[in-house]
């Protein structure tokens, strides 16, 4: 499991002492100093053993490593110095003192479970009525785990969509397809129709979740210039994706072909050529570039 975060840092500043392993010292930008034996994990993460305990940092995390032969350790006590320094810049930065952030950070990692997450998140919604807790949010959203991100994205979106819109959008193209597949979603549900050409490329996603997901948004988008590239998947090999492009290309074309239901490629084919003049530069399958690179691809450690 990855650990980061002020919280993280402190809790080994506190629990750790001396190690007894020759170590390497990885300097982090929050200012921290840790002295462990120190491995990069095949995602480009750095896994820190001290002790009995293991701690793994993103790369984006990590300022320098320095490779020495200290002794595992953890400077405690600036440790502790930096967290102070850092606690007053984050309360400042975000109008919410040190214990009303560790109760965001609480719930927000309580979005896990997904027998609770409902109630989790009508918790944090709440939070919101006194506290302006969507900045706090939007700073975490960043640092969690990949595998929690997308259910931190849907939780922003809950709080103020408007405002967290620019934050969705990016997340289109996150690492993880589990939060790009959340963003779509979001975005079809949002009906934001300037993403459309943007969201049209999750159809040529490396992972079918996404590429689904796709599907359904650019109906609620309205997203008649992808008609090409939808056409496109009915003659393709997998079910799923032949039913959904077949109900989107329904959606997108309701007031045109009315109460038939048109089905085959063929017809679709046909429609398309008397209707594209009026939609603007078509979207084709062939055309489209993928989000992300298959190699971009968050891999479990």
């Amino acid at each position: 499991m990855i650990m980061r975060g002020l919280g993280t840092t402190l809790l080994m500043a506190c629990a750790l002492g001396g190690g007894l392993a020759p170590a390497d010292t990885l300097y982090l930008k929050n200012g921290v100093r840790i002295d462990g034996a120190i491995s990069m994990l095949p995602n480009g993460t750095y896994q820190v053993e001290i002790g009995h305990r293991r701690v793994v940092y993103r790369e984006a995390e990590v300022l320098r490593l320095e490779r020495n032969n200290r002794i595992g350790r953890i400077d405690r006590e600036a440790a502790l110095r930096r967290w102070a320094e850092q606690d007053k810049t984050l309360t400042a930065r975000f109008g919410l003192n040190a214990e009303q952030r560790r109760k965001v950070d609480a719930l927000i990692q309580q979005l896990q479970r997904e027998e609770d997450r409902i109630q989790v998140r009508e918790q944090i919604i709440a939070m919101q009525t006194n506290l302006d807790v969507v900045p706090y949010v939007s700073f975490r959203f960043e640092e969690v785990s990949h595998r929690l991100s997308p259910w931190v994205l849907e939780t922003l979106a809950y709080l103020d969509a408007p405002r967290v819109l620019g934050t969705i959008r990016q997340a289109v193209t996150h690492p993880f397809f589990g939060t790009r597949a959340k963003a779509i979603e979001l975005l079809g549900i949002l009906e934001d129709k300037a993403s459309a050409a943007l969201v049209t490329r999750g159809l040529v996603d490396p992972m079918p979740e996404v590429q689904l997901r796709t599907v359904y948004a650019l109906a609620h988008l309205d997203a008649k210039a992808a008609s090409p590239a939808l056409i496109s998947l009915l003659g393709g090999a997998d079910r799923g994706m032949r039913n959904a492009s077949l109900e989107a290309l329904r959606t997108l074309w309701a007031a045109e072909i009315g109460d038939s239901k048109l089905e085959g490629h063929e017809e679709w084919c046909a429609l398309w050529t008397r209707q594209a003049a009026t939609v603007g530069k078509a979207l084709t399958l062939d055309a489209l570039v993928p989000l992300i690179s298959p190699e971009e691809e968050f891999q479990d450690e």
